[in-house]
């Protein structure tokens, strides 16, 4: 991420509103590539059909990009909040995040694919909810922590 080095910069000055512009000027920029990257994404089906794939391991590919992408936004923004911390010396929160987010993506992979019995979309389920954690615990502690 672009913005680490101008954040550890406006916290050394002791700038914390700066450190927080700077922050959200990498969730714009990360929005923005985003978008340019996810476009292409809802095509892959066929791109992976125009390269000479395999059609069931390209429908495999589909399916798990398909089901994905959408929670792929809140995991590059939760890397903007993971890092916004980490550039103010505050580490334990990408800790907690990671954790967190491998702990329920097993929990949830072991439930929905042997309970739920869905088969191979149990892990890109599996992986949507992980990434939604991950942003939630770092969203959390970077916005409403004490240290900030």
């Amino acid at each position: 991420m672009g913005a680490g080095t101008l954040i550890s910069q406006a916290f050394g000055a002791k700038d914390l509103r700066l450190c927080a512009i700077y922050r959200n000027r990498q969730i714009f920029l990360s929005s923005i590539l985003y978008l340019c990257l996810a476009f292409p994404m809802l095509f892959i089906r066929s791109i992976y059909s125009l390269i000479g794939q395999d059609p069931e391991i390209a429908d495999y590919a589909a399916t798990y990009v398909h089901i994905v992408l959408p929670s792929l936004y809140f995991f590059v923004i939760s890397q903007s909040y993971a890092m916004f911390a980490s550039n103010q010396r505050v580490t334990w929160i990408s800790t907690c995040g990671t954790i967190s987010g491998v702990s329920v993506h097993f929990v949830t992979t072991m439930i929905l694919y042997e309970l739920a019995e869905l088969g191979f979309k149990a892990v890109p389920i599996s992986t949507a909810i992980h990434f939604m954690v991950r942003f939630s615990v770092n969203y959390y502690f970077a916005e409403f922590g004490t240290q900030f």
